[in-house]
C-alpha cells in the first residue's frame, strides 16, 4: 500500500472507529493518521514500522492498539496521551526502552511486549493498577523495578526467557505474590546489601580425597581425615576477581561417595551451584564413575558448572577426552589435575572455582536490609533448630509482616540456608537452621548394620542407641522421622512402634507366585536411571503395599507388589536395562494403573534432562516382544490414525485394541494436550521455564517459544470456523462477567487464562489462542454458554476437545 492509498483511506475513514491495515508493510505512517479521532481500534501489526509520528497521541478515543511484529525501536512520548487504552500489543518490535509517559496508560488490562529488547522497565510501570496481564517474554531484563509490586490485578506475568537476577530464581518460581514480596522489601538503591553467596558441591566415589580437597581449599594445608559420612558442610570465603575485591560466600558440601548415600544424596544436589567431581588417578575403576556422576549431576544440578578434579596427581597423571565429554555436557568447565599433600595444581583450582562463581546468573544478589538482618540472626543463633514462632519474632523485630516472612521463610528453604516444611503438621513449628544436623541423622541411619540386617526395618526403641541424644533428644526422634519421610526415605509401619527404610530392604526378590496370564503390562524406559526411584515409589505407595501371611509387607529394594480392589501389581526395576516393569492383574487394572502411573509421574518430575518413555507391549501376537511408545500412540490416535504397525513383525495393529485397557479415551486426549502444552498457566503465578544457560534463568520444561504442534494441528482444523477479532470482543465480555463470577481460587486461574487468550486473538496468534482456551476449564465454557457469546464458546469447546 503507497503512501497516497494511506492518504486517501485516512480521508473516507475519518468517521470510523476500527481501521485494520495489518499485513500490507507499511514502513511508515503520516501525521494525518492523527485525524482519525475516532477511531477506538486500530490495528497495524506485521508491518515494517520502525517509528511512530507524534499524532497517533491524537487518537484519544483508541481502546486496542496492535503493532505486533514491526520493527519499533522506541515509542513516541505521545503514547502516554492514548488513556483509554485497555489492549496495547507491541510484541515482536526492537523496543529498547519504554517512555515514562507509558504510566499514563492507566486503563490497560493486557500490554504486550514480548520478543523485544527490553533491559529494563521505567518506574511508571507501577501506574497501570489495573493491569491483569504483562507479557514480557523474551528481553533482556536483568532485574525488575520494585514499582511492579503495585500491579495489585495482575494474574499473568510472562518472564520466559530473560536473564534475571533480580528478584532471583527461587523466588521468580514462588509467583507474583513472591515477586511482589521481595520488590517490596528492596530499599532505596544506595542502601541495597548486595549478597555474593553460592553452592559448590563436592561429588565423586568414596576414598578419592573430596575431604582432602576442601580441607586444602579452606585452610591451604593437607589435612588427612577419614571418609565423609553422608554430607559435611563448611564455609569458605574467598575474594571476587574485581577491582574492588568483593567477598564471595561458598558454601561447600562435601558428599559421601559411598553408594548407599547416591540416592538420599540426589534431595541435595541443587541447581545454580558449582560441582567439583573429583575422582581418583591411582584407581582406573574411577573412569567408569565419571560418566555416572556426569548424568547424576546433569540430573538434578541441570546447567550448573562442573569442574573435573583429577586427585592424588604425583601417582598417576591420566588424561580424559575431554572433547567428547564437552560435546556431551557443555557445562564442564575444564579439567584440572591436583595432589592435596603438596598443593600441587591448587593456585589454578581456585582461580577458577573463583572465576565460575562470580559469574553464577545469582551472584551480585540485592537484599533489603531487613532480610539480611533476619538471615544474620539465623546463621548467628547457633542452635540447630528453633521453632517457627522464634523465626516469626525475629523476622517480626526486623519490621515484616506476615505476607514478608512467608516469602523470606520460602526463599530461604529453597536456598538450603533453613529446612522448613510448612505443609506437615509435625514440621511446620520446627526451622532447621543447619541443614547437616539433619542430613547426618539421616545417613546415620543408612550406616546402622542393624537396620540392614533387620530387613530395614527400624524400632523407634532403638533410635537412642543410632542418634547422640545430646544432638538428638528423644522429644524430637518423631520429628526426624516425619523429615525423613518427607525426603521419602522411610514410612511408618502399622505397628506404629517402628519405620522402615526402604534403602536399606533386602536386595533380593521375594519368592512370589505371579500369573502372567491377562496382564496389563506398562514400562518406563529411562535414558539413565537414578539410584532412589523404585525406593522411593516404595515409599509413596506404602499403605497399598501387599502382606505376606506373616502380616510383613511384600517388598524388596528393587520391587515391591500392591494390592487395590481385587487387584494386584507387580513393580519391579530392571537396572541393566534402566526399565521399571509393571504388570497388573484384577478386577480394576485401569484404575490401580492410573494410581502408579500418578506417583511415578511426581516422581520423574523430580529428575531434570533426562528422557523417559512410557511403553505398553504390542499385542499382535503372544509371542511378541515389542513396545510401542505410549505417547506416540496418543498422537497418532489425535492424528485420526487408527492403525499402526508392529516393527517386529510389520504387522497391522489396531490402536484402540492396544490402548483402551490403559485409559478412557477422553482421558487420553485430555492428557495428551496437557502433556503438549509446554507453557503452565497459574493464577498470580509467572510463565518460565526450568532451562538457563550461564547468566540466563528459567523455570523448566523443555521446548522453544514456537507454538505446539497439537494447537497448530487444532488451529489449522479450525481457522476458517474461527473470526480471532470476533474472538477477542467476546472474550473480553466473557473475562468481565468472569470477574463477577467468581468464588474460587481456582477461576483466578481461567481468568488468568482468558486474558491470555483474549490477547493472542487480538494479535491474531490462532494457535496461542487455542493453546490458553484449553487451560480455561469446563466453568468457563459454562459461563460463556450462559451468557450467549457463541465464538467464544465455539473456540473453547475446540480447545477443549469437547
Amino acid at each position: 500500500m503507497e503512501m497516497a492509498d494511506i492518504l486517501d483511506l485516512i480521508n473516507i475513514l475519518v468517521k470510523n472507529s476500527v481501521l485494520d491495515l495489518s499485513g500490507y508493510q507499511l514502513s511508515s505512517l503520516p501525521p494525518e493518521i492523527g485525524n482519525l479521532t475516532n477511531l477506538t481500534e486500530l490495528n497495524l501489526m506485521e508491518n515494517q514500522l520502525s517509528s511512530l509520528p507524534p499524532e497517533i497521541g491524537n487518537l484519544t478515543n483508541l481502546t486496542e492498539l496492535n503493532l505486533y511484529e514491526n520493527k519499533l525501536s522506541s515509542l513516541p512520548p505521545e503514547i502516554g496521551n492514548l488513556t483509554n487504552l485497555i489492549g496495547l500489543s507491541l510484541g515482536e518490535n526492537k523496543l529498547s526502552s519504554l517512555p515514562p509517559e507509558i504510566g499514563n496508560l492507566t486503563n490497560l488490562t493486557g500490554l504486550f511486549l514480548e520478543g523485544n529488547q527490553l533491559s529494563s522497565l521505567p518506574p511508571e510501570i507501577g501506574n497501570l493498577t489495573n493491569l491483569t496481564g504483562l507479557y514480557l517474554y523474551g528481553n533482556k531484563l536483568r532485574s525488575l523495578p520494585p514499582e511492579l509490586s503495585k500491579l495489585m490485578n495482575l494474574t499473568m506475568l510472562d518472564l520466559e526467557n530473560n536473564p534475571l537476577e533480580s528478584p532471583p530464581p527461587e523466588i521468580v518460581e514462588r509467583g507474583i505474590k513472591a515477586i511482589f514480596e521481595y520488590l517490596k522489601q528492596l530499599p532505596e538503591p544506595e542502601k541495597v546489601i548486595i549478597h555474593n553467596e553460592a553452592k559448590l558441591l563436592l561429588v565423586g566415589q568414596g576414598d578419592v580425597g573430596k575431604t582432602c580437597i576442601k580441607n586444602r581449599l579452606i585452610h591451604d594445608e593437607f589435612i588427612e581425615d577419614k571418609s565423609t559420612q553422608g554430607i559435611d558442610i563448611s564455609e569458605w570465603k574467598i575474594v571476587a576477581p574485581t577491582a574492588e575485591q568483593e567477598q564471595i560466600k561458598l558454601n561447600i558440601w562435601d558428599f559421601g561417595g559411598q553408594e548407599i548415600y547416591h540416592a538420599t544424596h540426589q534431595f541435595f544436589l541443587t541447581k545454580r551451584s558449582i560441582y567439583l567431581l573429583v575422582w581418583n588417578a591411582r584407581r582406573a575403576k574411577d573412569y567408569e564413575h565419571i560418566y555416572y556422576w556426569l548424568q547424576i549431576i546433569d540430573a538434578f544440578g541441570e546447567n550448573s558448572p562442573i569442574i573435573l578434579v583429577l586427585s592424588k596427581l604425583n601417582e598417576r597423571d591420566d588424561d580424559l577426552n575431554m572433547k567428547d565429554l564437552k560435546e556431551q555436557f557443555p557445562q564442564i568447565v575444564d579439567m584440572f589435575k591436583i595432589d592435596s599433600e603438596d598443593g600441587n595444581g591448587f593456585p589454578n583450582l581456585k582461580d577458577i572455582i573463583t572465576r565460575t562463581a562470580w559469574h553464577l546468573p545469582h551472584m551480585r544478589t540485592p537484599w533489603g536490609e531487613s532480610w539480611f538482618k533476619v538471615r544474620e540472626q539465623l546463621e548467628q543463633n547457633g542452635r540447630n533448630w528453633i521453632t517457627y514462632n522464634e523465626f516469626h519474632q525475629i523476622c517480626e523485630k526486623e519490621k515484616l509482616d506476615q505476607k514478608q516472612t512467608d516469602t523470606l521463610d520460602e526463599y530461604l528453604h529453597d536456598l538450603g540456608v533453613i529446612i522448613h516444611f510448612r505443609d506437615r503438621i509435625a514440621l511446620k513449628n520446627m526451622v532447621i537452621l543447619k541443614p547437616d544436623w539433619a542430613t547426618k541423622a539421616f545417613y546415620r541411619i543408612l550406616d546402622t548394620p542393624f537396620v540392614r540386617q533387620n530387613g530395614g526395618v527400624l524400632p523407634h526403641d532403638k533410635l537412642e542407641q543410632i542418634w547422640d541424644i545430646k544432638i538428638y533428644p528423644q522429644e524430637i526422634h518423631p520429628k526426624i522421622l516425619e523429615l525423613m519421610n518427607k525426603f521419602e526415605l522411610v514410612y511408618e509401619l502399622p505397628d506404629k512402634r517402628s519405620h522402615l527404610v526402604a534403602e536399606l530392604l533386602p536386595s533380593t526378590e521375594s519368592k512370589l507366585e505371579w500369573d502372567n496370564t491377562n496382564n496389563l503390562c506398562f514400562y518406563y524406559r529411562y535414558d539413565f536411571l537414578p539410584a532412589g526411584v523404585i525406593t522411593r515409589f516404595i515409599v509413596r505407595v506404602h499403605q497399598v503395599i501387599e502382606r505376606r501371611p506373616d502380616g510383613t509387607q511384600l517388598c524388596w529394594r528393587e520391587g515391591v507388589v500392591l494390592q487395590r480392589e481385587n487387584t494386584r501389581a507387580f513393580v519391579k526395576v530392571k537396572k541393566i536395562e534402566r526399565l521399571i516393569e509393571i504388570k497388573i492383574n484384577g478386577d480394576n487394572k485401569r484404575e490401580l494403573l492410573a494410581v502408579i502411573r500418578h506417583e511415578f509421574s511426581q516422581i520423574n518430575r523430580s529428575i531434570k534432562r533426562i528422557k523417559i518413555d512410557e511403553e505398553i507391549p504390542c499385542n499382535c501376537s503372544i509371542d511378541c516382544t515389542y513396545k510401542f511408545e505410549y505417547g506416540k500412540l496418543l498422537k497418532a490416535e489425535k492424528a485420526g490414525k487408527g492403525i499402526v504397525q508392529c516393527h517386529d513383525s510389520w504387522d497391522d495393529v489396531p490402536l484402540s485394541l492396544l490402548l483402551d485397557g490403559y485409559e478412557k479415551k477422553e482421558n487420553r486426549i485430555k492428557n495428551l494436550d496437557s502433556k503438549d502444552s509446554r507453557i503452565s498457566i497459574h493464577a498470580r503465578e509467572v510463565i518460565m521455564r526450568d532451562q538457563y544457560k550461564a547468566g540466563q534463568v528459567g523455570a523448566q520444561g523443555p521446548g522453544a517459544h514456537a507454538h505446539d504442534i497439537t494447537f497448530n494441528q487444532i488451529w489449522n482444523e479450525n481457522k476458517d470456523d474461527i473470526d480471532l477479532l470476533a474472538l477477542a470482543m467476546e472474550l473480553n465480555d466473557l473475562r468481565l462477567r468472569l470477574k463477577k463470577e467468581a468464588t474460587k481460587p481456582e477461576h483466578d486461574i481461567f481468568i488468568g487464562a482468558i486474558t491470555s487468550a483474549e490477547g493472542f486473538a487480538r494479535e491474531k496468534n490462532g494457535p496461542k489462542t487455542l493453546e490458553y482456551l484449553s487451560k480455561a476449564g469446563k466453568w468457563t465454557l459454562d459461563i460463556a454458554t450462559k451468557i450467549g457469546v457463541p465464538v467464544a464458546t465455539e473456540a473453547l469447546k475446540k480447545a477443549l476437545g469437547l
